[in-house]
């Protein structure tokens, strides 16, 4: 009994040891508590620094924002555009002035409407201001009238309707499908228009012949020329070398 009680003393004096080396002194407890809060200030430290190395930036955020956002709406395929209406002639139409319509020709046919517009624009005069005018009347009548082809010729003047002195000549036709409408072409437009506007003094010589040239008739029913001519010289107070009509030199459109 009395060697067990000795046992039990011996373990609990070890044990009584063993606890007081591992117990601080006041001076290490006091040292203990100030550096705990400095290894945790330079553990937090640490972490956000690491947290700014790997994350990614604003910039590369918005890079790739970007990115998708232009994956999301781009794409390969063209952007369609009306056949009807391709940029050649939207450009020219820019350069469109005013126009006053002198005369209308209908040309119809069961089925199908077509009309001719002969105007007169004192402003063109040049082959982009011809051809503009002449595309935008025509896209204008065509609307508004409703036909299926729509021909639009500037005359140098009223009075010279339909003698051949065309400034410019635009043929619209609405549906693609030519004179006939009965099978498609794809052909839209045909245009042609002079590079220059003609001498005034021609078109004045040229409306005073057309105006007086039944007054002028031979025996065979021919115009007598030389008489006409001297009659506009008198008429105008020219010589007889410059009685001389308008010369319009047209250039078609390629499309």
């Amino acid at each position: 009994m009395s060697n067990k009680n000795d046992h039990i003393s011996e373990m609990e004096a070890k044990l009584a040891k063993l606890k007081a080396e591992h117990v601080d002194t006041p001076a290490q407890a006091k040292a203990r508590k100030l550096i705990k809060p400095l290894f945790i200030s330079i553990g937090v430290m640490f972490l956000a620094i690491f947290g700014i190395l790997i994350s990614p930036t604003d910039s590369e955020n918005q890079g790739k924002t970007t990115a998708a956002v232009k994956a999301k709406y781009s794409t390969s395929e063209p952007i369609s555009q009306n056949p009807a209406w391709p940029d050649k002639i939207s450009s020219l139409s820019a350069h469109a002035k005013p126009y006053s319509i002198i005369e209308v020709s209908d040309y119809s046919f069961a089925g199908r409407k077509r009309v001719k517009w002969f105007i007169t624009a004192p402003d063109a005069n040049n082959y982009e201001t011809y051809l503009g005018t002449a595309i935008q009347a025509a896209k204008d009548l065509a609307q508004k009238s409703r036909v299926s082809q729509a021909n639009v010729i500037i005359e140098p003047s009223s009075k010279l309707v339909g003698m051949g002195y065309n400034l410019a000549l635009v043929t619209f036709t609405v549906d693609g499908k030519g004179n006939a409408g009965e099978v498609f072409d794809g052909e839209y437009w045909q245009a042609a228009a002079s590079n220059t506007p003609p001498e005034p003094l021609r078109v004045e010589v040229a409306e005073i012949w057309y105006k007086n040239r039944a007054n002028f008739q031979n025996a065979n029913g021919l115009t007598d020329e030389p008489r006409l001519v001297k009659f506009i010289s008198t008429k105008l107070g020219i010589p007889e070398s410059k009685v001389n009509m308008p010369w319009v030199d047209q250039v078609k459109l390629a499309l």
